[in-house]
């Protein structure tokens, strides 16, 4: 069974839960079985013949459920291992009041009228230091020693207000009663203290802040227990009175009770959270109203109205009513005040907290443009690089155009007074100028006489390469050289011809080996 982390912990828990599970079926069923109890108990379905017997066998069922549903919760991976722990001994408290349930309905099967005290109320005592001790082992969210001191007086609210309940309705008219024995009296005083430690319990569970991934679990178990609260003071304070019988509500109570727990066994199954959102909801939940030392205060109150009933129209019952409404006016300020402090301290929250969003946006977008900055320094180092790379580069091309160049126009030295200027390939503007400028720099070097032109191997010849030969020729004369033109083919004779008399002032062999045989 995989639970889904992602969830965030303030989601209802009831979206993780699957129809096809099987406990989610044992729970409908379970709420079936309630809807039905409480019908038959509305309208006496089935007559008279059978309530007893559906009176004493009505809590098995749904209690064993709730048992099932208890242990899978207390076995679940998810939760840590002091919250299971809590579960099992919740668990194995239920068993006990379970037991007790079953030896009362053996002693109905049997016709018996069960001993007081009987081994089933041995089973229903072991229950409640169970289940406080149950309660107790639950994680809870670390608070400042104020809240620690608003929990002790919240609980000690709580539980003075329903204890005074039960104190009124089941405590002291039990203290009252002559018993055969100690054992007795001390058995039957125990189910009222038992009463005391559930609502012990109520305060602890709705006042302690239990961890997020068990709150709305607890909140049920919570609930649950004030049903089963109000049960056990009904039917205390009817058996004292004699007139309890068959098909009550007590037992309502009971049956509504136990659904409650078995939901919130299904609910703490289903609804675990990674410890980042339970730690986000924990701080938000610090932050809630809670009425139930309110709802004791009211308790309380209408307890002394219920008292004070036979006296309402005398002086002191018009004092007790006016006191007691000023005491509603009083805590209706202090709750309006409560709750504007709270609103307050949740939009503090909420400044501080989009302020924090704000911080973190701010850090992380200095960050990104940190980040981009590296990146564009680390780009403009290497298009400096690559720009050095292309400048050299350049220099380099420039070095081997001019060898080029060279290369394209060699001048040879034969003798001492004479060159030699094999040109082969086509001769452009650039290329004229080129070897026109390396003959003259030869013949000032070498203070030549005879300069000899091969150009036999001259590809094309149209006028540009005559005015070329006829500007070196007439440059070398300058320099008092005589310049030779060997190896002209006919293409190129007809293209010197048109030159008219540019091109006879210029010597001409028909080879290099002729030229350089002529005196």
């Amino acid at each position: 069974m995989i639970i889904n982390d992602s969830v965030s912990a303030s989601a209802s828990p009831w979206q993780k839960i699957p129809l096809r599970d099987w406990g989610t079926i044992l729970l409908i069923g379970s709420g079936v079985y309630v809807v039905v109890h409480l019908l038959w108990l509305s309208f006496g379905l089935g007559g008279e013949t059978y309530k007893a017997l559906i009176e004493n066998i009505a809590l098995l069922p749904i209690a064993l459920a709730t048992i099932v549903l208890f242990w899978r919760a207390a076995t679940h991976s998810a939760l840590d291992q002091r919250t299971r722990r809590a579960w099992q001994v919740l668990t194995l408290a239920l068993c006990f009041s379970w037991l007790g349930n079953a030896l009362f309905f053996l002693y109905y099967l049997a016709e018996i009228t069960p001993p007081f005290p009987s081994w089933a109320d041995a089973a229903y005592l072991a229950y409640y230091p169970l289940l406080i001790a149950g309660i107790l082992l639950f994680p809870v969210v670390a608070t400042s020693q104020r809240l620690r001191a608003t929990f002790w007086l919240d609980a000690g609210t709580v539980v003075l207000g329903g204890g005074l309940a039960v104190w009124y309705f089941v405590l002291e008219p039990t203290a009252l009663i002559q018993f055969n024995s100690w054992l007795e009296s001390l058995v039957a005083l125990a189910y009222p203290a038992g009463d005391l430690i559930t609502l012990v319990g109520i305060a602890t569970i709705s006042l302690r802040q239990p961890k997020s991934y068990s709150r709305h679990a607890l909140g049920l178990l919570a609930l649950g227990l004030i049903f089963f609260t109000i049960g056990d003071i009904r039917y205390g304070y009817l058996s004292l009175q004699e007139i309890y019988g068959d098909a009550d509500w007590s037992g309502a109570m009971w049956v509504i009770g136990n659904f409650l727990l078995l939901l919130a066994a299904h609910c703490q199954y289903w609804y675990a959270t990674d410890a980042h959102q339970a730690t986000v909801a924990e701080q938000k939940s610090l932050l809630g109203f809670n009425p139930l030392p309110y709802v004791a205060v009211a308790l309380s109150f209408g307890l002394l109205l219920f008292a004070a009933r036979p006296i309402w129209g005398s002086p002191l019952g018009n004092l007790i009513i006016g006191v007691i409404g000023l005491t509603i006016l009083v805590v209706t300020r202090q709750i309006i005040a409560v709750r504007v402090s709270l609103r307050a301290a949740a939009e503090q929250a909420a400044l501080l907290t989009a302020t924090d969003a704000l911080a973190q946006t701010n850090t992380a977008l200095e960050q990104r443009v940190a980040e981009r900055t590296a990146i564009l320094e680390e780009a403009l180092a290497v298009q400096s690089a690559q720009a050095n790379m292309l400048e050299k580069s350049l220099a380099v091309q420039q070095q081997l155009n001019q060898t080029i160049a060279k290369l394209s126009a060699p001048v040879i030295p034969v003798s001492d007074d004479t060159l030699v200027v094999p040109v082969v390939g086509a001769i452009d503007g650039a290329r004229a100028d080129v070897m026109i400028n390396q003959v003259l720099q030869q013949i000032e070097i070498t203070r030549a006489r005879r300069v000899f032109v091969d150009v036999t191997g001259v590809l094309a010849a149209d006028i540009q390469v005559a005015q070329a030969i006829v500007a070196m020729a007439g440059a070398t004369r300058l320099l008092g050289a005589e310049m030779v033109l060997v190896g002209i083919r006919p293409e190129m004779a007809q293209v010197l011809v048109t030159l008219g008399d540019h091109f006879g002032q210029i010597t001409t062999a028909a080879t290099l080996q002729s030229g350089l045989t002529m005196s």
